[in-house]
């Protein structure tokens, strides 16, 4: 019997979130809650886990790492993963509206810039990220009052720093 039985299975379908990387982490920890024979940790998978083309993949299978294998070469390109995270955060749009609506957004954009940011880092794409046109989409989604003020600290940075700002140092 499973140790914590209000946890529920991690399910992947291959389309927005969780991605790959993300279910794999939430189902090997899922995993480690319960007392599983191998059969039994394929059929969960399979069965549970899986859905809509995911499961269509693993469906022949029976061994999990050819299942995880098939999963990661299909749904794990980092490249992807990078571009729909963008996508995200450019369908999230402009900054207006209350403070409690602008709130929302700062919120929702630092949670978005995050996920993005863990997947460059899990997969050694700084630079890509670094040199990435989103910081120019999100400063232009800003209001205008705050985009005034980010250049101002940008100024203030270089002219203390005595150098030009560089991303990493800025976003650090």
């Amino acid at each position: 019997l499973p140790r914590n039985s209000d946890l529920k299975c991690p399910v992947f379908s291959g389309v927005g979130h969780p991605d790959f990387y993300t279910f794999k982490t939430e189902f090997d920890e899922y995993v480690t809650t319960q007392s599983w024979t191998a059969l039994e940790y394929i059929r969960m998978l399979k069965r549970a886990a899986l859905q809509g083309a995911p499961k269509e993949l693993a469906s022949d299978m029976d061994n999990s790492d050819e299942i995880w294998k098939i999963l990661k070469l299909n749904y794990g390109v980092a490249g992807i993963l990078i571009a729909d995270r963008k996508k995200e955060i450019r369908k999230v749009g402009r900054c207006t509206g209350s403070a409690e609506k602008r709130r929302e957004w700062a919120i929702d954009i630092h949670s978005k810039l995050t996920r993005l940011h863990a997947i460059c880092k899990t997969h050694s794409k700084h630079d890509d990220l670094y040199h990435s046109e989103i910081f120019g989409d999100v400063r232009r989604a800003l209001p205008d009052k705050a985009q005034t003020d980010f250049q101002d600290e940008v100024i203030q940075w270089e002219e203390d720093n005595e150098k030009d700002a560089t991303r990493s140092e800025l976003f650090h």
